[in-house]
């Protein structure tokens, strides 16, 4: 195993400890491991995804109004989410 040391500001700090609270790890270099494997690993559905571009679309559903839900159980949105 190879050892890395990165400096990271505070505020990411903070969140990488939340992590780990609401994750019940027993430290901060499990959480970010856990954190880095899941964020490398993710589907290559996602490599060339526009974040800030579907963001703005969601924000202009939004606003004009183009919602769903909320649903009082989960065959509902199930339901919502074939048609």
């Amino acid at each position: 195993m190879t050892t890395l040391t990165i400096q990271i500001p505070d505020d990411l700090l903070v969140r990488v400890d939340e992590y780990c609270e609401t994750h019940h790890k027993p430290s901060r270099d499990e959480a970010v491991k856990e954190i880095l494997d899941d964020v490398l690993t993710l589907p290559p559905y996602f490599d060339n995804w526009d974040w800030e571009k579907a963001e703005a679309e969601a924000d202009e559903d939004i606003k004009a109004g183009r919602l769903t839900g909320p649903f009082d159980n989960p065959e509902d949105l199930i339901k919502s989410l074939r048609s």
